[in-house]
């Protein structure tokens, strides 16, 4: 975890480095047993609330969105799965792009579709331009699927 968060943290002029990061991190926490993944979730989660640190709330955003993934019915896992929409409304107001960026992924699978919604419209004006394109994006996914159904 030391070396994910390293590199989480380390400036970089492509995103090449950091997809790669996550990308094995993410691996590797979905290989963890329910267990292992409940004690690494109570340890990460222990204040209820998204980490001020742009490193830890993005492994803790990572976590949000294994649990979703995650057949269980431990407690844990159940907890942090009712914290998601507030995790999510944490991370869009977060200094950092990256955690910001991380929400715009995780809220259509977390959320309501009207909280879904007004997440996105809200980074849909991020002042960083890749969060509010990939917002912009996924709100005209969010629409376009309610007019097809």
């Amino acid at each position: 975890m030391d070396r994910f968060r390293e590199i989480l943290q380390t400036p970089r002029d492509s995103d090449r480095e950091y997809n790669c990061c996550k990308l094995l991190l993410t691996r590797q926490l979905r290989n963890l047993s329910v267990e292992e993944f409940a004690l690494l979730t109570h340890e990460y989660f222990s204040p209820c609330k998204l980490s001020d640190d742009s490193a830890t709330a993005q492994i803790q955003l990572i976590l949000l969105e294994i649990a979703r993934e995650k057949s269980s019915e431990m407690g844990v896992l159940h907890g942090l799965r009712t914290m998601a929409p507030s995790l999510l409304s944490q991370a869009a107001s977060s200094e950092d792009a990256q955690v910001r960026l991380l929400a715009v992924g995780l809220a259509a699978h977390c959320l309501t579709h009207e909280q879904a919604m007004r997440l996105l419209q809200q980074l849909a004006e991020d002042s960083d331009q890749t969060v509010r394109e990939d917002a912009r994006w996924r709100l005209e996914s969010l629409r376009d699927c309610v007019y097809r159904v």
